[in-house]
């Protein structure tokens, strides 16, 4: 990654980590096997909200390109079990 002027610019391939979070510990987890079903990709579970409510998970990968990026942050963006990608 490099810093400018311009904002930053990230060199692909490269490995990307994505924060997920949801309501149900096991939806959230089976939703993300699902999207990653071809791919290798590494998965944490990171930690409950205080009260429980909510859920995160970390997914660390390898990404190719930009669109590859923006599209897997899409797909996980768009299922219903899941409330929040960072």
């Amino acid at each position: 990654m490099l810093f400018n002027n311009q904002g930053v610019k990230i060199s692909y391939p490269c490995s990307w980590s994505y924060k997920v979070i949801g309501p149900d510990k096991d939806r959230v987890k089976d939703a993300i096997s699902g999207i990653f079903t071809a791919r290798d990709y590494k998965l944490r579970y990171a930690k409950a909200s205080r009260t429980g409510k909510y859920h995160s998970w970390s997914i660390s990968l390898w990404v190719e390109s930009e669109a590859e990026r923006n599209s897997l942050f899409a797909e996980l963006k768009s299922h219903t079990d899941i409330k929040v990608v960072i």
